[in-house]
């Protein structure tokens, strides 16, 4: 089986998932370090929808969350416990509302819980390290893959757990390749200011 990203197949073998208590049990079983490349221009997110529509009605702050304090508040114990989290966000063409939302009301306030955030962006694939649109995967502490699928809805449908060292191999080649391509999320907020994202936003949602 592969999973496809963009035009391009990318080798993957495993446990299947199908289902969301799965895939949480299989990422809550890590100890030291995760890392998370997300590669998709928008997600289909149920909770997220009263949120992405205030921001996308133009209000500036961020609306009390009781699902987003209490992902924060874990983030915040898992620091302070010495677990590390990496996400990289790799960008094709222009920042789509969703994006500019997910950074703004997102990312910033998972950086300040702890995490570290890094975006890579370019014109297109072709010009990208990838050459290809990458899949969504997850890397667990070092050993350990989870692959993601998505519908062309852009909505979570399964996913696949590897953890034979040789199957793992080259997709940590692909976290690292993300790593290095990427800057931390202060740098990109100084290339593209926050207020400039919002803008932006509201125009293409328009």
């Amino acid at each position: 089986m592969g999973i496809i990203g963009g035009t391009h197949t990318y080798p993957a073998s495993g446990v299947v998932m199908t289902d969301r208590e799965t895939l949480s049990a299989a990422l809550d079983e890590w100890k030291t370090s995760l890392f998370r490349l997300e590669a998709l221009d928008r997600y289909q997110v149920d909770a997220e929808q009263p949120l992405l529509s205030a921001y996308l009605r133009g209000e500036r702050v961020r609306p009390y969350d009781a699902g987003l304090e209490e992902w924060l508040e874990l983030r915040r114990q898992e620091y302070a416990a010495g677990k590390r989290r990496m996400r990289v966000h790799a960008i094709a063409g222009p920042v789509t509302p969703y994006l500019a939302f997910e950074i703004e009301w997102a990312y910033i306030a998972c950086a300040k819980a702890g995490e570290d955030i890094r975006l890579a962006h370019w014109r297109s694939w072709a010009e990208s390290p990838f050459r290809h649109q990458p899949p969504d995967f997850y890397v667990l502490d070092d050993a350990r893959v989870v692959v993601m699928e998505y519908s062309a809805e852009r909505r979570w449908v399964g996913g696949q757990l590897i953890t034979a060292a040789a199957e793992a191999e080259p997709w940590l080649r692909l976290r690292d390749l993300a790593i290095s391509a990427a800057v931390p999320l202060t740098e990109y907020l100084e290339r593209v200011p926050s207020l400039d994202l919002h803008q932006a936003a509201l125009r293409t949602s328009a």
